[in-house]
């Protein structure tokens, strides 16, 4: 909430700055010099009797000029009524006038009201038109004046660097000019530019300059206005009590003198501390105090911040439909400003307020149906994410049934391919045998090897013969050892035998022997319509063990048996069907 206070403070009192000590010229001398000196009440009384005096005497560049004049010094006595009403004369004047002094103080004093009204887009647009004239004329009082606008609209749009830099200018300018009646102000742009950019050590330097510049000059509203700065400096510092006792030093002055607009700054920054300090009720007061202190001026930033605050205040307080009224009245004011340049840091928290207040307006008045429409979302999501699982779980599943159907159709196109491979090595070795000398059969056991072909292709057959015969492979003890009494060969030729030939080891190609047979067993089972079990295959079979059984089948076919099972059965009534259908046809 600190950060508030400060943020608000620098940021009105950059626009107030418009109503202080602003470089005044005009082709009266008199009325000049009334406006140097920020004498405005004297400023209007000359300016009024001048245009009724001379009605008829006064040329369109004198009546522009007058009514300029009174435009800027009613916006510096903060009546924005009276110096909108006279904006509109100047306007009316001003299209054929050629002096560009005239034309200049004329730019500069509308960018200087729309400053107030924080249309900054269009103060902008005035500044650039008044720089033009002042360069061509060569106007040192009316580039001072530029400078220091151009430094409060930077200011006011967070380009705190920027707006030092124009300050500074202005600052340099001043001190060369005659008088040096602004100075305060200029000071003061500097103190606000290092108290945005959070260096408050060259804050407060400046600060204090301003200060006691203005109370040299006696410029009422710099002292005022240099005294909430002040405030603002000790809030940043941390130190609440000698911040209020400042801020409490501007309102008292303001009070005295009867600046209405500075009053209402007063009051709204005191309203800032109160909420800070969470004394809501005092802090509706103070917020209340400010509403009325502007009166029928429309100050878009003022109403905006003092509002704002209002609603916050009323909330704290649990008075929802006030801070609710206060909001939109926030709202309002904000929308009606139109503002255009506001910096981008402003403009989000902006949107974060709008937010925030926007969802506390709908809790506030429908809390309840909210709870239940939080249950009914809870419940629709479980819904969806039920469903969604359902889904996938169905999708996986067809998914799955794909793929083990396309599993099994490959494991009997590869039972297809190794019987057509196996015909042919039976075959060949056939043949090779037929070719031995049947005399040389009858010869030793050396002799008798000497007959194999040089890569053992009858061996391997022979091998694959005897297991096949009798079924060696449903032994679960079948080992090596059994296998080489049977063949009539030792160890190392029968490993030359299955490396040469198969591509599989010995172990694994009695498992596949094995896993074929469980696969036989399955399919059979599923013809008889016996299918239900399948624990007793892999004794059947000849594994030893469950995991054994489980781990080759899966190895051999990327099936497990249900799975095999169910893909078979599948197979098994499409082909049924098909067939069923060709003799219905």
């Amino acid at each position: 909430m600190e950060i508030i206070i400060i943020r608000w403070g620098v940021f009105t009192a950059t626009l107030l700055l418009c109503l202080s000590g602003v470089l005044g010229q005009s082709l009266d001398s008199v009325l000049h010099t009334y406006m140097l000196q920020g004498r405005m009440s004297q400023a209007v009384v000359r300016a009024e009797q001048q245009l009724q005096l001379r009605q008829g005497v006064l040329s369109v560049a004198q009546q522009a000029d007058y009514y300029n004049n009174l435009c800027e010094a009613y916006r510096r006595k903060g009546n924005f009524e009276k110096a909108d009403y006279y904006r509109n004369k100047s306007v009316e004047r001003i299209k054929g006038v050629k002096d560009s002094v005239v034309i200049t103080c004329h730019q500069l004093t509308l960018a200087e009201l729309f400053m107030m009204q924080n249309r900054l887009d269009s103060a902008v647009t005035y500044l650039r038109r008044a720089q033009g004239y002042a360069e061509i004329a060569n106007n040192k009082l009316l580039l001072n004046r530029f400078y220091r606008n151009m430094g409060g609209i930077l200011l006011a749009s967070a380009k705190n660097e920027e707006a030092l830099a124009y300050y500074l200018k202005s600052y340099s300018m001043t001190a060369r000019l005659p008088s040096t009646y602004s100075l305060a102000n200029d000071e003061m742009g500097i103190g606000m530019a290092y108290l945005a950019m959070m260096k408050p050590d060259s804050s407060i330097i400046y600060l204090q300059r301003a200060l006691e510049s203005g109370q040299r000059i006696g410029d009422t509203i710099a002292v005022t206005l240099a005294y909430a700065l002040m405030s603002n400096y000790h809030i940043q510092q941390g130190e609440t009590v000698t911040a209020r006792r400042y801020l409490l030093m501007s309102i008292d002055l303001a009070d005295k003198v009867g600046h209405q607009l500075l009053l209402a700054n007063g009051y709204n920054m005191l309203m800032a501390d109160e909420i800070a300090a969470k004394n809501f009720q005092q802090a509706i007061i103070y917020g209340l105090e400010a509403r009325k202190r502007i009166g029928n001026n429309r100050i878009p930033v003022f109403e905006a911040s003092i509002d704002k605050l209002l609603s916050e205040a009323y909330k704290g307080v649990g008075d929802y439909a006030r801070a609710l009224q206060y909001f939109e009245s926030f709202y309002q004011v904000e929308k009606e400003a139109q503002l255009q340049t506001h910096m981008d840091a402003i403009r989000e928290q902006e949107k974060a307020f709008l937010l925030k207040e926007k969802n506390f307006k709908i809790e506030n008045q429908q809390l309840q149906l909210q709870n239940s429409q939080r249950r009914q979302r809870v419940m629709a999501l479980i819904i969806l994410l039920l469903l969604s699982v359902m889904v996938a779980f169905v999708l996986l599943g067809g998914l799955r049934k794909r793929y083990q159907r396309r599993l099994f159709r490959k494991e009997k196109m590869m039972e297809s391919l190794i019987a057509s491979e196996r015909n042919k090595l039976n075959t060949t070795a056939e043949e090779q045998i037929d070719r031995v000398d049947v005399a040389n059969l009858h010869d030793d056991y050396e002799g008798e090897l000497e007959t194999f072909s040089e890569d053992r292709r009858d061996l391997y057959a022979e091998m694959l013969r005897i297991i096949e015969q009798q079924k060696l492979y449903l032994n679960p003890e079948l080992n090596q050892k059994l296998l080489i009494t049977l063949l009539g060969t030792n160890r190392k030729y029968l490993y030359q035998a299955i490396s040469q030939n198969a591509e599989e080891n010995f172990k694994q190609m009695v498992n596949r022997y094995r896993v074929n047979e469980a696969k036989r067993l399955i399919e059979a089972r599923v013809d008889a319509n016996t299918d239900s079990s399948l624990e007793d295959i892999h004794a059947l079979a000849g594994f030893n063990s469950v995991t054994s059984y489980y781990r080759a089948f899966k190895f051999f076919t990327g099936l497990t048996p249900r799975d095999y099972q169910l893909a078979y059965k599948q197979e098994y009534t499409n082909e049924n069907h098909k067939k069923g259908w060709n003799l219905s046809n």
